[in-house]
Protein backbone atom coordinates (compact mmCIF):
# COMPACT_ATOMS: atom_id res chain seq x y z
CA UNK A 1 0.00 0.00 0.00
CA UNK A 2 1.25 3.75 -0.61
CA UNK A 3 0.53 6.66 1.89
CA UNK A 4 -1.79 9.17 0.62
CA UNK A 5 -0.61 13.13 0.72
CA UNK A 6 -4.75 14.05 -0.06
CA UNK A 7 -7.09 14.86 2.63
CA UNK A 8 -10.01 12.91 3.56
CA UNK A 9 -12.98 13.21 2.26
CA UNK A 10 -16.12 13.60 4.58
CA UNK A 11 -19.28 12.17 3.73
CA UNK A 12 -21.13 15.34 5.75
CA UNK A 13 -20.79 18.76 5.34
CA UNK A 14 -21.82 19.82 8.35
CA UNK A 15 -19.15 18.29 9.92
CA UNK A 16 -16.57 18.64 7.81
CA UNK A 17 -13.98 20.09 10.02
CA UNK A 18 -14.12 18.13 12.73
CA UNK A 19 -14.13 15.36 10.99
CA UNK A 20 -10.85 15.85 8.75
CA UNK A 21 -9.13 16.89 12.16
CA UNK A 22 -10.30 13.36 13.33
CA UNK A 23 -9.19 11.56 10.09
CA UNK A 24 -5.65 13.07 9.06
CA UNK A 25 -4.02 11.97 12.78
CA UNK A 26 -3.94 8.43 10.94
CA UNK A 27 -4.01 9.35 7.12
CA UNK A 28 -0.71 8.58 6.34
CA UNK A 29 0.02 5.54 8.82
CA UNK A 30 0.51 2.81 6.54
CA UNK A 31 -2.13 0.33 6.05
CA UNK A 32 -1.25 -3.54 7.77
CA UNK A 33 -1.99 -6.21 5.04
CA UNK A 34 -4.64 -9.14 5.34
CA UNK A 35 -4.87 -12.53 3.50
CA UNK A 36 -7.34 -13.56 1.29
CA UNK A 37 -9.53 -16.63 3.33
CA UNK A 38 -10.26 -17.66 -0.09
CA UNK A 39 -7.36 -17.28 -1.81
CA UNK A 40 -4.67 -17.31 1.17
CA UNK A 41 -1.59 -15.89 -1.30
CA UNK A 42 -3.08 -13.24 -2.11
CA UNK A 43 -3.49 -9.63 -0.57
CA UNK A 44 -7.06 -8.18 0.59
CA UNK A 45 -6.55 -5.39 -1.30
CA UNK A 46 -9.67 -3.95 -2.84
CA UNK A 47 -13.86 -3.21 -0.86
CA UNK A 48 -16.57 -4.56 -2.47
CA UNK A 49 -19.46 -1.66 -1.61
CA UNK A 50 -21.68 -3.88 -2.53
CA UNK A 51 -20.74 -7.03 0.20
CA UNK A 52 -19.07 -4.67 2.40
CA UNK A 53 -16.01 -6.21 2.66
CA UNK A 54 -12.35 -6.60 1.85
CA UNK A 55 -11.49 -9.10 -1.21
CA UNK A 56 -8.83 -9.80 -3.25
CA UNK A 57 -8.35 -9.21 -7.04
CA UNK A 58 -9.16 -12.97 -7.87
CA UNK A 59 -12.28 -13.05 -5.63
CA UNK A 60 -12.71 -9.73 -7.92
CA UNK A 61 -13.22 -11.62 -11.33
CA UNK A 62 -15.32 -14.37 -9.62
CA UNK A 63 -17.46 -13.19 -7.22
CA UNK A 64 -17.77 -9.37 -7.65
CA UNK A 65 -17.62 -8.20 -11.27
CA UNK A 66 -20.76 -6.37 -11.10
CA UNK A 67 -20.20 -5.01 -8.12
CA UNK A 68 -19.28 -1.42 -6.96
CA UNK A 69 -15.54 -1.42 -5.81
CA UNK A 70 -13.31 0.72 -4.89
CA UNK A 71 -9.76 0.35 -3.68
CA UNK A 72 -8.55 0.07 -0.07
CA UNK A 73 -7.09 3.66 0.60
CA UNK A 74 -10.47 5.38 -0.54
CA UNK A 75 -12.66 2.45 1.80
CA UNK A 76 -9.68 3.55 4.56
CA UNK A 77 -10.58 7.34 3.94
CA UNK A 78 -13.71 7.09 4.11
CA UNK A 79 -14.31 4.63 7.32
CA UNK A 80 -12.21 7.34 8.87
CA UNK A 81 -14.38 9.89 7.96
CA UNK A 82 -17.46 7.84 9.40
CA UNK A 83 -15.30 7.60 12.80
CA UNK A 84 -14.61 11.00 12.83
CA UNK A 85 -18.08 12.24 12.30
CA UNK A 86 -19.88 9.49 14.58
CA UNK A 87 -17.37 10.72 16.97
CA UNK A 88 -18.20 14.06 17.01
CA UNK A 89 -21.87 14.09 16.46
CA UNK A 90 -21.10 11.48 20.13
CA UNK A 91 -19.13 14.15 21.91
CA UNK A 92 -20.39 17.24 20.56
CA UNK A 93 -24.54 16.25 20.54
CA UNK A 94 -25.55 13.09 22.29
CA UNK A 95 -22.90 13.76 25.60
CA UNK A 96 -24.15 17.22 26.24
CA UNK A 97 -27.89 16.06 25.33
CA UNK A 98 -28.11 13.06 28.10
CA UNK A 99 -26.06 15.57 30.44
CA UNK A 100 -28.32 18.14 30.25
CA UNK A 101 -31.28 15.27 30.75
CA UNK A 102 -29.18 14.17 34.32
CA UNK A 103 -28.75 18.15 35.15
CA UNK A 104 -32.85 18.11 34.89
CA UNK A 105 -33.63 15.24 36.51
CA UNK A 106 -31.61 16.78 39.49
CA UNK A 107 -33.53 19.91 39.11
CA UNK A 108 -36.72 18.36 39.58
CA UNK A 109 -35.84 16.32 42.23
CA UNK A 110 -34.93 19.26 44.43
CA UNK A 111 -38.12 21.32 43.19
CA UNK A 112 -39.95 17.58 44.85
CA UNK A 113 -38.29 18.08 47.30
CA UNK A 114 -38.51 22.30 48.38
CA UNK A 115 -42.46 21.55 47.39
CA UNK A 116 -43.00 18.42 49.42
CA UNK A 117 -41.05 20.40 52.85
CA UNK A 118 -43.98 23.28 51.93
CA UNK A 119 -46.47 20.91 52.06
CA UNK A 120 -45.27 18.95 55.00
CA UNK A 121 -44.82 22.81 56.99
CA UNK A 122 -48.20 23.44 56.31
CA UNK A 123 -49.78 20.09 57.62
CA UNK A 124 -48.13 20.34 60.60
CA UNK A 125 -49.42 23.71 61.04
CA UNK A 126 -52.74 22.30 61.06
CA UNK A 127 -51.97 19.79 62.98
CA UNK A 128 -50.84 22.13 66.24
CA UNK A 129 -54.47 23.27 65.40
CA UNK A 130 -55.88 20.48 65.93
CA UNK A 131 -56.94 18.30 68.35
CA UNK A 132 -55.21 15.18 70.19
CA UNK A 133 -57.68 12.78 68.34
CA UNK A 134 -56.66 13.92 64.67
CA UNK A 135 -53.00 13.31 65.14
CA UNK A 136 -53.23 9.71 63.55
CA UNK A 137 -54.69 11.08 60.29
CA UNK A 138 -52.07 13.68 60.45
CA UNK A 139 -49.28 11.51 60.40
CA UNK A 140 -50.61 8.92 57.58
CA UNK A 141 -50.85 12.51 55.51
CA UNK A 142 -47.07 13.55 56.48
CA UNK A 143 -46.16 9.52 55.41
CA UNK A 144 -47.61 10.17 51.89
CA UNK A 145 -45.85 12.92 51.35
CA UNK A 146 -42.56 10.97 52.51
CA UNK A 147 -43.69 8.39 50.25
CA UNK A 148 -44.42 10.35 47.47
CA UNK A 149 -40.58 12.09 47.75
CA UNK A 150 -39.61 8.41 47.68
CA UNK A 151 -41.23 7.60 44.92
CA UNK A 152 -39.82 10.68 43.25
CA UNK A 153 -36.68 9.51 44.48
CA UNK A 154 -36.49 6.27 43.36
CA UNK A 155 -37.70 7.28 39.85
CA UNK A 156 -35.00 9.66 39.30
CA UNK A 157 -32.14 7.65 41.15
CA UNK A 158 -33.56 4.72 37.94
CA UNK A 159 -33.34 7.45 35.45
CA UNK A 160 -30.31 9.07 36.38
CA UNK A 161 -28.75 5.02 36.84
CA UNK A 162 -29.87 4.69 32.48
CA UNK A 163 -28.50 8.16 31.73
CA UNK A 164 -25.13 7.07 32.78
CA UNK A 165 -25.35 3.49 31.60
CA UNK A 166 -25.76 5.76 28.46
CA UNK A 167 -23.45 8.60 29.06
CA UNK A 168 -20.67 5.70 30.49
CA UNK A 169 -21.17 3.84 25.91
CA UNK A 170 -21.06 6.85 24.75
CA UNK A 171 -17.66 7.83 26.45
CA UNK A 172 -16.39 3.85 26.02
CA UNK A 173 -17.20 4.33 22.11
CA UNK A 174 -15.48 7.51 22.30
CA UNK A 175 -12.18 6.17 23.83
CA UNK A 176 -12.69 2.60 21.17
CA UNK A 177 -12.74 5.74 18.64
CA UNK A 178 -9.84 7.15 19.49
CA UNK A 179 -7.85 3.90 19.73
CA UNK A 180 -8.81 2.43 16.88
CA UNK A 181 -7.87 5.46 14.91
CA UNK A 182 -4.33 4.96 15.74
CA UNK A 183 -4.57 2.02 14.58
CA UNK A 184 -3.02 0.14 10.80
CA UNK A 185 -5.60 -2.51 10.88
CA UNK A 186 -8.43 -1.87 8.26
CA UNK A 187 -9.90 -4.70 9.11
CA UNK A 188 -10.68 -3.64 12.27
CA UNK A 189 -11.15 0.32 11.25
CA UNK A 190 -13.94 -1.21 8.97
CA UNK A 191 -15.38 -3.44 12.00
CA UNK A 192 -15.41 -0.45 14.25
CA UNK A 193 -16.53 2.06 11.79
CA UNK A 194 -19.49 0.30 10.61
CA UNK A 195 -20.31 -0.94 14.40
CA UNK A 196 -19.96 2.80 15.03
CA UNK A 197 -22.59 3.60 12.77
CA UNK A 198 -25.13 1.24 13.28
CA UNK A 199 -24.62 2.02 17.01
CA UNK A 200 -25.25 6.34 16.60
CA UNK A 201 -28.18 5.41 13.75
CA UNK A 202 -29.99 3.68 16.93
CA UNK A 203 -29.03 6.16 19.55
CA UNK A 204 -32.71 7.52 20.62
CA UNK A 205 -32.21 11.69 22.25
CA UNK A 206 -35.96 12.07 22.56
CA UNK A 207 -36.44 14.15 25.75
CA UNK A 208 -38.88 12.08 28.42
CA UNK A 209 -40.94 14.06 30.61
CA UNK A 210 -39.69 14.51 33.90
CA UNK A 211 -41.36 12.81 36.80
CA UNK A 212 -43.53 15.99 38.03
CA UNK A 213 -46.63 14.13 39.25
CA UNK A 214 -47.33 15.21 42.89
CA UNK A 215 -49.80 15.94 45.41
CA UNK A 216 -51.00 19.36 46.95
CA UNK A 217 -52.16 19.51 50.61
CA UNK A 218 -55.56 21.74 51.00
CA UNK A 219 -56.54 22.60 54.94
CA UNK A 220 -59.78 21.76 56.10
CA UNK A 221 -62.29 23.47 57.78
CA UNK A 222 -61.46 23.58 60.96
CA UNK A 223 -64.85 24.35 62.56
CA UNK A 224 -66.52 21.75 60.83
CA UNK A 225 -67.53 18.34 62.89
CA UNK A 226 -65.57 16.30 60.79
CA UNK A 227 -62.39 14.85 61.67
CA UNK A 228 -61.12 14.19 57.93
CA UNK A 229 -62.07 17.85 56.74
CA UNK A 230 -60.31 19.28 59.42
CA UNK A 231 -56.97 17.70 58.79
CA UNK A 232 -57.52 18.31 54.44
CA UNK A 233 -57.00 16.40 51.57
CA UNK A 234 -54.66 15.61 48.79
CA UNK A 235 -54.60 16.81 45.19
CA UNK A 236 -52.80 15.40 42.15
CA UNK A 237 -50.99 18.70 40.77
CA UNK A 238 -47.86 18.56 38.24
CA UNK A 239 -45.12 20.55 39.34
CA UNK A 240 -43.71 23.56 36.83
CA UNK A 241 -41.31 22.74 34.63
CA UNK A 242 -38.02 23.21 35.52
CA UNK A 243 -36.26 23.71 31.84
CA UNK A 244 -34.70 26.79 31.18
CA UNK A 245 -35.34 27.75 27.66
CA UNK A 246 -33.18 30.25 25.88
CA UNK A 247 -33.64 32.48 22.78
CA UNK A 248 -31.15 33.61 20.26
CA UNK A 249 -31.60 35.67 17.12
CA UNK A 250 -28.43 34.52 14.86
CA UNK A 251 -29.95 36.51 11.92
CA UNK A 252 -32.48 39.08 10.60
CA UNK A 253 -33.80 40.20 7.62
CA UNK A 254 -36.30 42.87 6.13
CA UNK A 255 -37.52 41.76 2.95
CA UNK A 256 -39.81 43.33 0.27
CA UNK A 257 -43.31 41.67 1.37
CA UNK A 258 -45.57 43.48 3.97
CA UNK A 259 -46.07 40.14 5.79
CA UNK A 260 -45.00 36.65 6.11
CA UNK A 261 -48.15 34.29 6.37
CA UNK A 262 -46.36 30.91 6.43
CA UNK A 263 -42.92 29.28 6.31
CA UNK A 264 -41.83 25.93 5.31
CA UNK A 265 -38.45 24.90 5.75
CA UNK A 266 -36.79 21.61 3.85
CA UNK A 267 -33.80 21.67 1.87
CA UNK A 268 -34.92 25.05 0.63
CA UNK A 269 -37.23 27.83 2.61
CA UNK A 270 -40.59 28.54 1.27
CA UNK A 271 -42.58 31.38 2.74
CA UNK A 272 -46.15 32.92 1.14
CA UNK A 273 -47.88 35.67 2.13
CA UNK A 274 -51.93 35.86 1.43
CA UNK A 275 -52.45 39.93 1.21
CA UNK A 276 -50.13 39.97 -1.65
CA UNK A 277 -50.20 36.67 -2.95
CA UNK A 278 -47.07 35.61 -3.16
CA UNK A 279 -45.69 31.86 -3.45
CA UNK A 280 -41.57 32.27 -3.12
CA UNK A 281 -38.84 29.84 -2.55
CA UNK A 282 -35.48 30.93 -1.22
CA UNK A 283 -31.73 30.62 -0.65
CA UNK A 284 -31.26 31.34 3.20
CA UNK A 285 -27.52 31.01 3.03
CA UNK A 286 -27.68 33.94 0.45
CA UNK A 287 -29.44 36.93 1.51
CA UNK A 288 -33.03 35.15 1.12
CA UNK A 289 -32.05 35.03 -2.82
CA UNK A 290 -35.50 34.33 -4.35
CA UNK A 291 -34.74 30.81 -6.63
CA UNK A 292 -38.51 30.31 -7.88
CA UNK A 293 -41.62 32.93 -7.50
CA UNK A 294 -45.65 32.40 -7.82
CA UNK A 295 -48.55 34.33 -7.60
CA UNK A 296 -51.14 32.79 -5.67
CA UNK A 297 -53.30 33.40 -2.95
CA UNK A 298 -52.72 30.43 -0.32
CA UNK A 299 -54.11 29.42 3.11
CA UNK A 300 -51.40 27.07 3.78
CA UNK A 301 -48.45 24.77 2.95
CA UNK A 302 -47.22 21.63 3.90
CA UNK A 303 -43.48 19.92 2.51
CA UNK A 304 -43.10 16.00 2.87
CA UNK A 305 -39.73 14.33 3.06
CA UNK A 306 -39.08 14.10 -0.48
CA UNK A 307 -39.38 18.06 -0.93
CA UNK A 308 -42.67 18.02 -2.21
CA UNK A 309 -44.71 21.07 -1.41
CA UNK A 310 -48.91 20.45 -0.58
CA UNK A 311 -50.77 23.87 -1.15
CA UNK A 312 -53.95 24.76 0.23
CA UNK A 313 -55.42 27.69 -2.42
CA UNK A 314 -57.58 30.51 -1.02
CA UNK A 315 -61.43 28.92 -1.43
CA UNK A 316 -61.00 26.04 -3.55
CA UNK A 317 -61.69 22.29 -3.00
CA UNK A 318 -59.07 21.10 -4.64
CA UNK A 319 -55.26 20.51 -3.12
CA UNK A 320 -52.70 20.93 -4.53
CA UNK A 321 -49.00 19.25 -4.91
CA UNK A 322 -46.03 20.79 -6.44
CA UNK A 323 -43.51 17.79 -6.90
CA UNK A 324 -39.31 18.73 -6.43
CA UNK A 325 -37.75 18.61 -9.63
CA UNK A 326 -41.11 19.71 -11.47
CA UNK A 327 -41.67 23.01 -12.89
CA UNK A 328 -46.34 22.64 -12.67
CA UNK A 329 -48.38 22.70 -9.56
CA UNK A 330 -50.96 20.16 -10.02
CA UNK A 331 -53.91 18.30 -8.47
CA UNK A 332 -53.69 16.27 -5.56
CA UNK A 333 -56.72 15.85 -4.24
CA UNK A 334 -60.40 17.34 -4.59
CA UNK A 335 -62.79 17.36 -1.77
CA UNK A 336 -66.33 15.74 -2.51
CA UNK A 337 -69.37 17.67 -2.56
CA UNK A 338 -71.65 16.60 0.28
CA UNK A 339 -74.69 16.66 -1.67
CA UNK A 340 -75.97 18.20 -4.74
CA UNK A 341 -77.06 21.29 -3.09
CA UNK A 342 -74.23 20.99 -0.24
CA UNK A 343 -71.05 22.89 -0.90
CA UNK A 344 -67.40 21.21 -0.62
CA UNK A 345 -65.10 21.34 2.28
CA UNK A 346 -61.68 23.65 1.21
CA UNK A 347 -58.60 22.90 3.07
CA UNK A 348 -56.90 25.99 5.21
CA UNK A 349 -54.63 24.24 6.82
CA UNK A 350 -52.11 21.46 6.07
CA UNK A 351 -49.31 19.06 7.84
CA UNK A 352 -47.33 16.18 6.54
CA UNK A 353 -47.87 13.75 9.03
CA UNK A 354 -45.80 10.69 9.85
CA UNK A 355 -46.31 7.27 7.67
CA UNK A 356 -46.80 9.27 4.66
CA UNK A 357 -50.03 11.04 5.55
CA UNK A 358 -51.32 14.61 5.39
CA UNK A 359 -53.84 16.23 7.35
CA UNK A 360 -55.82 19.07 6.02
CA UNK A 361 -57.85 21.19 8.10
CA UNK A 362 -61.25 22.45 6.21
CA UNK A 363 -64.31 24.39 5.83
CA UNK A 364 -67.47 24.75 4.19
CA UNK A 365 -66.18 26.68 0.67
CA UNK A 366 -67.56 30.32 0.83
CA UNK A 367 -67.95 30.59 4.23
CA UNK A 368 -67.51 33.74 6.08
CA UNK A 369 -65.52 32.82 8.80
CA UNK A 370 -66.55 36.08 11.22
CA UNK A 371 -70.01 34.64 11.21
CA UNK A 372 -70.02 30.77 11.43
CA UNK A 373 -73.25 29.54 11.86
CA UNK A 374 -73.18 25.69 13.74
CA UNK A 375 -74.33 24.26 10.85
CA UNK A 376 -71.28 25.40 8.32
CA UNK A 377 -69.49 22.05 8.51
CA UNK A 378 -65.31 22.31 9.70
CA UNK A 379 -62.83 19.58 9.55
CA UNK A 380 -59.75 17.63 10.45
CA UNK A 381 -59.51 15.08 7.44
CA UNK A 382 -56.42 12.58 7.39
CA UNK A 383 -55.60 11.78 3.59
CA UNK A 384 -53.25 9.09 2.63
CA UNK A 385 -50.41 9.21 0.09
CA UNK A 386 -52.50 7.46 -2.79
CA UNK A 387 -55.40 9.97 -2.30
CA UNK A 388 -57.35 7.92 -0.29
CA UNK A 389 -59.54 9.04 3.12
CA UNK A 390 -58.44 7.52 6.32
CA UNK A 391 -60.70 9.34 8.65
CA UNK A 392 -62.42 12.61 9.21
CA UNK A 393 -62.38 14.28 12.50
CA UNK A 394 -65.34 16.48 13.73
CA UNK A 395 -67.37 16.16 16.62
CA UNK A 396 -65.90 14.21 20.37
CA UNK A 397 -68.17 11.08 21.45
CA UNK A 398 -70.37 13.42 23.05
CA UNK A 399 -71.50 14.96 19.66
CA UNK A 400 -69.70 18.21 20.64
CA UNK A 401 -67.49 20.28 18.36
CA UNK A 402 -63.72 19.62 18.23
CA UNK A 403 -63.05 22.69 17.09
CA UNK A 404 -63.92 26.21 15.60
CA UNK A 405 -61.64 26.61 12.59
CA UNK A 406 -58.57 24.19 12.26
CA UNK A 407 -56.14 27.12 11.60
CA UNK A 408 -52.51 25.56 11.47
CA UNK A 409 -51.60 22.26 12.23
CA UNK A 410 -48.78 19.98 13.98
CA UNK A 411 -47.73 16.50 15.61
CA UNK A 412 -45.86 15.27 18.09
CA UNK A 413 -43.54 11.90 17.60
CA UNK A 414 -46.18 9.54 19.50
CA UNK A 415 -48.99 10.38 16.78
CA UNK A 416 -50.32 13.21 18.69
CA UNK A 417 -52.08 15.61 16.20
CA UNK A 418 -51.78 19.37 18.09
CA UNK A 419 -53.82 21.88 16.15
CA UNK A 420 -54.23 25.38 16.64
CA UNK A 421 -58.30 26.40 16.55
CA UNK A 422 -59.18 29.71 15.39
CA UNK A 423 -61.88 31.42 17.90
CA UNK A 424 -61.85 34.61 15.98
CA UNK A 425 -59.78 36.46 13.63
CA UNK A 426 -58.14 37.82 17.09
CA UNK A 427 -57.81 35.13 19.40
CA UNK A 428 -57.76 31.07 19.88
CA UNK A 429 -56.96 28.31 21.70
CA UNK A 430 -54.20 25.15 20.79
CA UNK A 431 -55.82 22.24 21.16
CA UNK A 432 -53.88 18.32 21.45
CA UNK A 433 -55.97 15.64 20.71
CA UNK A 434 -55.34 11.67 19.88
CA UNK A 435 -55.77 10.12 16.76
CA UNK A 436 -59.38 8.62 18.09
CA UNK A 437 -60.37 12.24 18.12
CA UNK A 438 -59.89 12.62 22.46
CA UNK A 439 -59.25 15.97 23.81
CA UNK A 440 -55.78 15.23 25.73
CA UNK A 441 -55.36 19.08 26.65
CA UNK A 442 -56.27 22.69 25.60
CA UNK A 443 -54.03 26.37 26.04
CA UNK A 444 -55.74 29.18 26.32
CA UNK A 445 -54.12 31.64 28.79
CA UNK A 446 -55.93 34.82 28.21
CA UNK A 447 -60.28 34.84 27.73
CA UNK A 448 -61.53 36.24 24.51
CA UNK A 449 -63.31 39.40 26.20
CA UNK A 450 -63.74 42.45 24.38
CA UNK A 451 -62.12 44.99 26.71
CA UNK A 452 -59.37 42.98 28.12
CA UNK A 453 -56.05 41.40 26.03
CA UNK A 454 -56.51 38.55 24.59
CA UNK A 455 -54.07 35.31 23.10
CA UNK A 456 -53.28 35.57 19.21
CA UNK A 457 -51.74 32.50 18.22
CA UNK A 458 -51.14 32.30 14.26
CA UNK A 459 -48.24 29.21 14.00
CA UNK A 460 -47.07 26.76 15.85
CA UNK A 461 -44.91 24.23 15.29
CA UNK A 462 -43.18 21.32 17.78
CA UNK A 463 -39.53 20.85 18.71
CA UNK A 464 -37.67 17.58 18.43
CA UNK A 465 -37.87 17.16 22.54
CA UNK A 466 -41.84 17.89 21.60
CA UNK A 467 -42.42 21.03 23.14
CA UNK A 468 -44.47 23.03 21.14
CA UNK A 469 -44.11 26.77 20.12
CA UNK A 470 -46.59 29.37 19.43
CA UNK A 471 -46.30 32.55 18.12
CA UNK A 472 -48.72 35.23 19.63
CA UNK A 473 -48.72 38.46 16.83
CA UNK A 474 -50.97 40.69 18.80
CA UNK A 475 -49.32 40.35 21.87
CA UNK A 476 -45.74 40.12 20.19
CA UNK A 477 -45.01 36.62 22.18
CA UNK A 478 -44.03 33.19 21.95
CA UNK A 479 -45.61 30.82 24.33
CA UNK A 480 -43.62 27.49 24.80
CA UNK A 481 -45.25 24.88 26.48
CA UNK A 482 -44.02 21.14 27.23
CA UNK A 483 -45.78 17.47 25.71
CA UNK A 484 -48.44 18.26 28.35
CA UNK A 485 -49.56 21.70 27.48
CA UNK A 486 -48.01 23.52 30.29
CA UNK A 487 -46.50 26.47 30.17
CA UNK A 488 -43.08 26.31 30.06
CA UNK A 489 -42.10 30.03 29.16
CA UNK A 490 -43.87 33.07 27.35
CA UNK A 491 -40.95 35.31 25.95
CA UNK A 492 -42.00 38.41 25.18
CA UNK A 493 -40.59 39.39 21.75
CA UNK A 494 -40.04 43.05 22.01
CA UNK A 495 -36.60 42.25 23.59
CA UNK A 496 -35.13 40.66 20.56
CA UNK A 497 -36.48 43.10 18.05
CA UNK A 498 -39.31 40.97 16.98
CA UNK A 499 -43.06 42.45 16.41
CA UNK A 500 -46.00 40.70 15.17
CA UNK A 501 -44.38 37.33 15.03
CA UNK A 502 -46.73 35.32 12.19
CA UNK A 503 -45.35 32.30 11.19
CA UNK A 504 -42.56 30.00 11.85
CA UNK A 505 -40.69 26.53 10.18
CA UNK A 506 -37.55 24.38 11.91
CA UNK A 507 -34.84 23.67 9.45
CA UNK A 508 -32.33 21.24 8.98
CA UNK A 509 -29.79 23.22 11.99
CA UNK A 510 -32.94 22.87 14.20
CA UNK A 511 -33.21 26.77 13.96
CA UNK A 512 -36.22 28.73 14.81
CA UNK A 513 -36.78 30.38 11.24
CA UNK A 514 -39.53 32.89 11.99
CA UNK A 515 -41.78 35.56 9.90
CA UNK A 516 -43.11 38.58 10.72
CA UNK A 517 -46.54 40.73 10.07
CA UNK A 518 -46.27 44.37 9.91
CA UNK A 519 -48.01 47.42 10.15
CA UNK A 520 -48.96 50.24 8.07
CA UNK A 521 -46.05 50.85 4.57
CA UNK A 522 -43.30 48.82 6.84
CA UNK A 523 -41.47 45.81 5.12
CA UNK A 524 -41.76 42.18 7.21
CA UNK A 525 -39.16 40.55 9.04
CA UNK A 526 -38.04 37.42 8.60
CA UNK A 527 -35.12 35.76 11.28
CA UNK A 528 -32.94 33.00 12.33
CA UNK A 529 -33.31 32.07 16.18
CA UNK A 530 -31.30 29.35 18.08
CA UNK A 531 -33.52 27.44 20.96
CA UNK A 532 -32.31 25.51 23.95
CA UNK A 533 -34.16 24.16 26.60
CA UNK A 534 -37.29 23.36 24.94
Amino acid sequence: MTESEEPVNMSLETNQEQSDIGAQDVVRKKLATHRCSIHPSIDLSIFCRQCNKLICPVCLTQEHQQHMMCDIQTIHHEKLGILANKDYVTTNEFMPFFTEENFKLDKILVTHQEHCERMKLKIEEQDRKLKEEITKQTNALLQTFENSLQSAKEEVINRKSKLDDRLFILKKNHEIIDEIKKSNDIRKICKTADDMFDYVSNVNISSAPLPRNNKEYKEGNINTGIISSLIGSLQAITLSDTAEVHLKVLKSYVTDLNAIGKVISGEKTWIKTSTSSVLRKIDLNDELRPLWEKKIKLRDMAINSFGDLFLAIENNPQLKIFRNGENEINDFYKFPKPSFFGKPQVPVALHWYKDNQIFAGTIEKEANTETLTDNVQRQLVRLSEDQQQLKVYEYDQDGKRLFNIPFRITSHSNGDIVFLDKLSNQSGRIVSMTTEGAIKWAYNPLKDTRSGPRFDPWDIVVTSHDNVIICDMINNALHILNCDGQIMICQKTDSLGIRYPASMGIDKHCHLILGCGTVSEEKAKLLILEFKGC
